[in-house]
């Protein structure tokens, strides 16, 4: 375990890191109309790269666990903030949608999964039990909270100025899933479907960034229950699903 202020030092860099990778799902739903717009395509076309994004980098999880005990842990998070860099890169580009579909669904989401699944294991090295949960929601603060107000401004910003250039097991890691699913395929539709019911863009963005205060409060303090055994970690499971 690192000592003193020093590890504190990897939980902001985990913080840093999950800002600039799991922020992308929080401005989904402007990319996708932003899409819809710069491409003139149906909407189950303009969703299906932003989709792939989440399947790829949730499903590639377990080989990415297998790459981080065969070559280490850092050096599969260095190679895939590389790789989710490249893909955004190859989406200015974009000329036509099935190049946003390879960059940002494919090598975005493989490059996001490598740089963010290994995280835990990483902060785990540098930190007490009884401080890991603390730490987690610190390392997860910037991407829930103040990614929000950080990027939906800016990527409507730039929007408006240059466009869009076991059998437990198994049962855990279903509900798990699809628990990931609810809590961020619908940040993808919420704008599209906002406007449909006459709501502008500037206020759509508001309605994302209205959830922000609650998601930092959550992160910072709701590690506390399972730390001071009001609940047991799977009971605090159990009841976030519910």
């Amino acid at each position: 375990m690192s000592g003193g202020l020093m590890k504190w030092r990897f939980a902001f860099a985990c913080s840093f890191i999950n800002f600039t990778v799991l922020a992308q799902i929080r401005i989904a739903g402007l990319q996708f109309v932003a899409t819809l717009e710069r491409y003139d395509v149906s909407r189950s076309q303009a969703a299906f790269p932003y989709v792939l994004r989440y399947i790829v980098a949730f499903v590639c999880g377990s080989f990415i666990g297998f790459f981080g005990c065969k070559f280490g842990l850092k050096p599969v998070t260095l190679s895939g903030c590389c790789l989710l860099s490249f893909g955004i890169g190859l989406c200015f580009f974009a000329e036509d949608v099935i190049v946003i579909t390879i960059g940002w669904g494919l090598f975005n989401g493989l490059g996001s999964g490598m740089a963010c699944h290994l995280l835990p294991s990483y902060m785990s090295l540098h930190f007490a039990p009884e401080d890991l949960a603390r730490a987690n929601g610190l390392a997860m603060t910037c991407s829930k909270a103040i990614s929000r107000p950080a990027l939906q401004n800016k990527t409507k910003y730039f929007r408006k100025s240059s466009g869009l250039y076991s059998p437990t097991f198994i049962l855990m890691t279903i509900i798990q899933s699809s628990f990931m699913c609810i809590v961020t395929l619908h940040l993808t539709v919420l704008v599209d479907f906002a406007k449909d019911k006459g709501v502008t863009t500037d206020q759509s963005v508001h309605m994302l960034m209205c959830s922000a205060v609650a998601n930092l409060a959550g992160c910072l303090t709701l590690g506390f229950v399972t730390e001071k055994l009001w609940l047991s970690a799977t009971q605090f499971a159990a009841l976030c699903y519910l």
